[in-house]
């Protein structure tokens, strides 16, 4: 009887303590702060535990002795002790002091790698496999509860599996329920319990913490959770550094934390009641750009997100959020918007510089060449001042016969030619005279006026120009644009032409007959102008940069700036194209300039 009560009571206990030990690590998961899977794959788990734990309890309970005058019921309770612990599945022991006898459940064995079957030391296993580092504590805490200091013990420890070869975690409870006179520990129980798992999925949720933590660092983004039914709010880490470190963490209520007006610009924190009142009012996400306001970093942007978390009724019960440095982006967003309020009085500026720059430049072309139409001048006055010259001396030969009609015909005759010679100074005045407004042209009359006051340069030289066709004048070739500077265009690649041409004659000798071919076309409402020469052509390994700024085939005799400026004038002012190729004896420059709008209507 006497033996039955006791190990009655020893089974109560060791099965109560794996009660209590599931219970307290159930509970310790529970609270941590980080809410994460593997938490909640730990917590049923554990609950799974405590339940077989308990269905122990309820075993121990139906095996429970209703007699006491017979051996049977000893048996029973035996069997329903050992099933109880076997259910519990952490492993049990009992450590008789007096005897230096430890005895052990079969969970206890296979906790610890050990076979079922095997017959060890179970004190001397146990301090061999005990980590070092943990020895030192776990015997002084075992000589503090075998003397009448302590009634009980609870540590955790690391032990070698000798099966998985490495140190797992256990949580080691131990009561003593019998002392001798003296006080000293007889009888000691206990529950090992397997922490493993449990330290593994902290030690998740630590790097998952820190991993967060660094995340919205670099990101400078910090969290928040308010518990509406408690009114307690969390704040990470970053959220604090954002809001200047001025959160007291030993006030976690809302009002000490984010919803405080004192973190934000006045003109803001309107807004930001107005946004937490509607996300609890009809369980809307907000997003809101406000600035802060911190005494020693100023008033930075923000991004601030509330997202309303329901329960399973559909009722709010707190609120989650982000807020993010916006800071530089804002300031990006301004110079943009500055930039764009400016951009187009800038644009115009531009315009505006690279027009006068353009002129400048189609003047200088014009200037450099100055000197193929001085020699125009010469010739075309050369005959006038000469017809003048023996009129003069004839009339001083004749004025003593006072014949009327000879003076009135010399005088006609110097008149001829003195208006000859102002004419051809209008011609060259109205050729410099830059075009100021776009005006519908005839692009082969501009070539034929071309080639009458320049025709000279080439004829003196024996180089014959052709046109094809022969005449100029068919309607379909007017365009819209810059007369004058369309002639610039065509006389400076006439001269190049001409420059090469000599240049080959120079080099090889006057073996053939040199000739500059100008052929007028129109196709598909464009008119095509191609000028080809037989002056060798352009170097295959310059062909690209013929048109660049400043960039000359003549070497220090060339500007570089007359096809830079028939580009410009034929491209961006006429809205046309200018190319070039080579033929078998030379060069083909080709120029396509959109055909009059109006002439391509008439002709339609």
């Amino acid at each position: 009887m006497r033996n039955s009560a006791k190990i009655s009571i020893i089974t109560l206990l060791a099965t109560l303590i794996a009660t209590l030990s599931s219970a307290t690590i159930l509970h310790g998961l529970t609270s941590l702060e980080t809410h994460h899977p593997i938490h909640t794959l730990a917590m049923v788990t554990l609950v799974l535990a405590t339940i077989a734990t308990a269905l122990g309890l309820i075993t121990l309970w139906l095996c429970w002795p209703r007699t006491t005058n017979s051996e049977q019921p000893v048996t029973r309770h035996e069997q329903c002790w050992k099933t109880a612990l076997e259910a519990s599945g952490d492993g049990t022991w009992q450590w008789d002091i007096t005897h230096n006898q430890i005895t052990c459940s079969n969970s206890w064995k296979s906790l610890h790698g050990i076979p079922l079957q095997e017959e060890i030391d179970l004190q001397r296993h146990f301090l061999q496999r005990l980590h070092p580092d943990d020895a030192p504590r776990v015997q002084q805490i075992m000589q503090e509860c075998l003397a009448v200091h302590s009634t009980q013990f609870e540590e955790e420890m690391r032990l070698f599996h000798p099966q998985k070869q490495n140190y797992i975690w256990i949580l080691v409870r131990g009561w003593v329920v019998e002392r001798d006179s003296h006080g000293q520990a007889m009888t000691i129980i206990g529950v090992n319990t397997d922490l493993t798992k449990r330290k593994t999925i902290e030690e998740e949720l630590r790097k998952a913490k820190v991993n967060l933590a660094e995340a919205q660092r670099v990101a400078q983004m910090g969290s928040w959770e308010w518990d509406l039914r408690s009114d307690q709010v969390t704040l990470s880490d970053e959220l604090s550094h954002l809001l200047g470190g001025a959160h007291n963490e030993d006030s976690d209520t809302v009002a000490a934390s984010i919803y405080d007006p004192r973190y934000w610009h006045p003109a803001d924190w309107p807004r930001l009641q107005e946004a937490v009142a509607g996300a609890i009012a009809d369980g809307e996400e907000y997003d809101l750009d406000l600035r802060l306001n911190l005494p020693d970093h100023g008033h930075p942007y923000v991004f601030v997100r509330i997202r309303p978390v329901l329960d399973e009724g559909g009722q709010i019960i707190k609120l989650l959020g982000i807020i993010m440095d916006i800071t530089s982006r804002k300031q990006m967003e301004e110079a943009l918007k500055e930039l764009n309020q400016n951009l187009e009085q800038r644009i115009e500026q531009e315009i505006e510089e690279r027009t006068r720059h353009q002129e400048l430049f189609i003047q200088q072309a014009k200037m450099a060449a100055m000197g193929d139409m001085i020699g125009v001048i010469a010739h075309q006055w050369s005959q006038p001042l000469n017809a003048i010259g023996l009129q003069a001396q004839f009339m001083m030969f004749d004025y003593e016969s006072h014949d009327k009609s000879y003076f009135e015909e010399a005088c006609a005759t110097i008149q001829q030619q003195v208006e000859f010679m102002t004419q051809t100074l209008g011609v060259f005045r109205d050729f410099f005279k830059p075009t100021r407004q776009k005006t519908r042209f005839h692009v082969g009359t501009s070539i034929e006026t071309v080639l009458e006051l320049f025709g000279v340069q080439f004829t003196k030289h024996n180089i014959h120009i052709f046109l094809h066709p022969p005449r100029l004048d068919h309607p379909g070739f007017e365009v819209v644009g810059l007369p004058n500077e369309f002639k610039q265009v065509i006389l400076n690649i006439l001269l190049n032409a001409r420059d090469a041409i000599l240049e080959r004659i120079k080099n090889q000798g006057p073996d053939e007959e040199h000739r500059i071919e100008v052929q007028m076309s129109i196709e598909q409402q464009w008119v095509n102008i191609a000028i080809t020469d037989t002056g060798g052509g352009v170097p295959k390994a310059i062909v690209g940069q013929i048109f660049d700024h400043y960039f000359s085939t003549k070497g220090d005799q060339g500007t570089g700036i007359g096809l830079y400026i028939s580009r410009i004038i034929v491209e961006q002012n006429m809205g046309g194209r200018i190319t070039v190729e080579n033929t078998e004896q030379g060069a083909r420059f080709t120029i396509n300039l959109p055909q009059s709008t109006q002439q391509h209507n008439h002709d339609a």
